[in-house]
């Protein structure tokens, strides 16, 4: 595994420099059967799949987990829809997703399925990789052409952002907004469990914990017009979202920085 180190300046300053993150793969049973649980590892930060809510997790696989040692961070997910159906990306077809790690590449791929309006099928496909020090390149794919695409009616896919439960406790923030006015716990009540926005606007990066470098992750997205959502669950827990309001794009990355703090040598990493 490559390591962190320090370079000490002529100004008598050290200076943190971190290793592109590794591929890590580890395993557990679930339901009388073992499957694997990949994530790409730096220091005591790490994103992949099958780790959720806590613990590894089976049964959401079109769900990225970012954490720093035992916290989660957040959740990141695709949302698709046309003429009123929608799933993760679209309407599952039954069997036909899967979990792709290539150890020669240290990616980690997701790819489903799914009917097209015309009942033809395409597959999506999200890759996370390493792209340099410290961060991961979140890449994704319909499977449709460009040209395609933009034919389909009312057809979108966005990438949303899920939140941790102490999101409202000053651990996240957006770059284009110097305060988020997160919504009254009574108001959210009186929805019904429906989604109210905390905040419409320009949305590019989000940070994490940007004043605790042992937990510090930033996202970068491509500048577009987004919301930060909210709802109350079980009459209780507020649950927010940041959701990319767009139908198509041609920019389909997102950067993941795990920053200067990420502590070498944790044990707290999956497959260790």
């Amino acid at each position: 595994m490559k390591k962190q180190f320090c370079l000490l300046l002529a100004t008598g300053i050290f200076l943190t420099v971190f290793a592109e993150p590794v591929l890590k793969v580890g395993s557990f049973q679930s339901k009388g059967a073992s499957l694997e649980q990949p994530s790409l590892v730096e220091g005591n930060k790490r994103i992949g799949l099958r780790e959720l809510y806590g613990s590894r997790f089976a049964g959401q696989d079109f769900k990225i987990g970012v954490y720093a040692g035992k916290e989660e961070i957040c959740r990141i997910y695709f949302l698709g829809s046309f003429r009123g159906s929608w799933g993760f990306p679209f309407k599952t077809i039954p069997g036909k997703e899967r979990v792709a790690i290539d150890r020669t590449k240290s990616t980690i791929s997701y790819c489903k399925e799914y009917q097209l309006p015309d009942k033809r099928v395409a597959e999506f496909r999200f890759t996370l990789a390493p792209e340099g020090p410290g961060r991961v390149r979140l890449s994704w794919d319909p499977g449709v052409s460009e040209k395609e695409w933009a034919t389909i009616p009312n057809i979108s896919l966005k990438p949303v952002v899920e939140l941790s439960p102490r999101y409202r406790e000053g651990g996240f923030r957006l770059a284009e907004a110097e305060k988020i006015h997160f919504n009254d716990p009574e108001s959210l009540k009186q929805r019904g469990g429906a989604e109210f926005p905390a905040y419409l606007g320009k949305v590019s990066r989000l940070l994490f914990y940007p004043e605790d470098l042992a937990k510090r992750v930033e996202i970068t997205l491509p500048l577009c017009w987004g919301s930060v959502m909210e709802r109350l669950a079980g009459g209780k827990v507020p649950v927010g979202t940041v959701q990319r309001n767009w139908a198509i794009s041609n920019e389909r990355n997102i950067l993941i920085d795990f920053g200067t703090g990420s502590a070498a040598g944790s044990k707290e990493g999956s497959g260790k």
